[in-house]
Parts: structure tokens; C-alpha cells; sequence
């Protein structure tokens, strides 16, 4: 191929607990084999260029590709290709909460609520996640430099905007429901009421993802509507919203062929990479 020619391909940094798992599901039904999301190499999450690399040795004919173990601060080298990153921010409080019932009904923490947020657990999840580290300044040029920042708050909306400005699929798409990741809703429903009983700890935690989040919601966010026209964006949102339900049997085909290539030949080769 020649050195002139450059693949753009989308890639969505899956920053955890910000609606990515309903995103990826889409991604892997409208791409097929042509979405990979990268697996982790290293237990430790540290973030590094390999897993990105490995992915497209396995997967070279991607044109999407998303994972929690992308990290835009990172040069990737990617030959002939170019990335073009966009994510999802979440509200850090609400963030936050979520992430801790994730923690603790999948066993990873045994603290409760207010035990969590007084030791100062997982703080700054995005501006790290973006940035590498504790780097308020480097996120937001990060995500001022994105191609689009969608926010879980205007998720239809967001789903559009990177239609718009990433062609992604999504413009002549039905709305998506919002999948349910956590087992009891009970349980959400008591984290939310303490939530307010802690939340000056909270935000204590989150303050520099609290700066962020409110640099895209009050900036970033109104220039892309802005771009995308206020109105436009509002009839396409409301024509959107009243679209079909659920997925059809092509693209839930996508999934399952799409997960089953990763089951059978992405993950045992990242098994040997990861032993090398």
C-alpha cells in the first residue's frame, strides 16, 4: 500500500463504567469481525502500546476498534493506519457509585460504601484513564483533540454526534437501550441514598474529573451541537428515540461471530503473546 494512503479507523476509549459495554455490543453488531476490542496483556492494567499492536496483527482488517486497555496519551504505532479516538464521559458522582457495585458484586472489594470513598478508592478514573495519570491539563487537551466526546447523560444525542462527525452507523439506527450491567438494582438504589450522605468525600475523589467533566459538558459538548445544528439535532434525536427496539437476527449474527473469533482465535493468541 502506499505510504500516501492512510486508513482512518474509529477508536473508542472504553474509560470504565461510562455506558461502553452498551457501546461495544453496537459496535460489535454493526462491524462484525470488522470491530475488535483489544484485551489486556498486562494483569496490572499498566498502560502500555502492546495490546493495541497485537490486536491489529490479529485483526488487521479492523475498521472499529474500542477496549478499556486503549489509552490515548500513548503513541501507538500503527503503520499505515491512523486512529481517530472518541469516548463517552459519565457524571463523576454517578460514575463513581457505579463502579463501586461493580467492585463489589463482582468480588473485587469487600469495603463497604462509606469505608470506599474514605480511603480514597479508584479516584479520577477518567482524567487517569485519558491522560495516563492525575494530569487534569493533558485530558483536556486529550479530549479537545478527540474527533467527538459524547456524554452518558445525552447518550441518544452522543450516539448521533459520532454519526456525525466519525460516520459511524448510527444515524439511520434505532434507539439503543441502555444495558444492564449490575445485578441488583436494589442495591444502586441504597448506593444513591448514601451517595448523598458522602458525597462531599466523593467529590473529594473525583475533583479532577469533576473539572473535566464540567470543561466537556459546558464547552466541548455545545460546540458539537452547535455543529451539528441544535435543531437538527433535536428532530434526529426525537426521530431516533421512537425507532425500533432491540436488535435484529443480522446483527445480533454480527455479535455472536464477532465474540466467537475473539473466544477462539483473538484471546489464545493473546494467551501466547502475553507468555512471550
Amino acid at each position: 500500500m502506499s505510504a500516501d494512503v492512510v486508513r482512518a479507523i474509529p477508536t473508542f476509549c472504553h474509560i470504565p463504567k461510562t455506558a461502553g459495554s452498551t457501546f461495544d455490543y453496537f459496535l460489535r453488531s454493526q462491524y462484525g469481525l470488522r470491530h475488535i476490542n483489544v484485551l489486556h496483556l498486562d494483569t496490572t492494567l499498566v498502560p502500555t502500546k502492546t495490546e493495541l499492536v497485537v490486536a491489529l496483527k490479529v485483526c488487521p482488517w479492523a475498521r472499529s476498534i474500542a477496549g478499556h486497555g486503549l489509552y490515548p496519551n500513548l503513541d501507538y504505532p500503527v503503520g499505515d493506519r491512523r486512529l481517530v479516538w472518541y469516548t463517552f464521559l459519565r457524571d463523576p458522582v454517578a460514575r463513581y457509585v457505579s463502579h463501586y457495585q461493580y467492585q463489589l458484586e463482582s468480588g473485587s472489594t469487600r469495603l463497604d460504601f462509606e469505608e470506599w470513598v474514605a480511603t480514597g478508592q479508584l479516584p479520577d478514573m477518567q482524567v487517569r484513564h485519558l491522560a495516563g495519570g492525575p494530569d487534569l491539563d493533558l485530558a483536556i487537551r486529550i479530549v479537545d483533540g478527540f474527533a467527538a466526546v459524547g456524554l452518558v447523560e445525552d447518550f441518544d444525542a452522543s450516539l448521533l454526534v459520532f454519526a456525525d462527525r466519525l460516520g459511524l452507523p448510527v444515524s439511520s439506527y434505532p434507539h439503543i437501550r441502555r444495558k444492564k450491567v449490575h445485578k441488583e438494582p436494589e442495591t444502586r438504589k441504597l448506593l444513591n441514598e448514601q451517595a448523598a450522605r458522602f458525597d462531599d468525600g466523593i467529590r473529594a475523589n473525583n475533583r479532577l474529573d469533576l473539572e473535566l467533566y464540567g470543561h466537556v459538558r459546558t464547552k466541548l459538548w455545545p460546540r458539537q451541537v452547535a455543529d451539528y445544528g441544535a435543531a437538527r439535532l433535536a428532530e434526529d434525536r426525537s426521530v431516533f428515540a421512537r425507532g425500533r427496539k432491540g436488535y435484529s437476527l443480522g446483527e445480533r449474527v454480527n455479535v455472536a461471530v464477532n465474540l466467537a473469533f475473539r473466544t477462539l482465535v483473538y484471546k489464545p493468541i493473546v494467551a501466547v503473546a502475553y507468555r512471550a
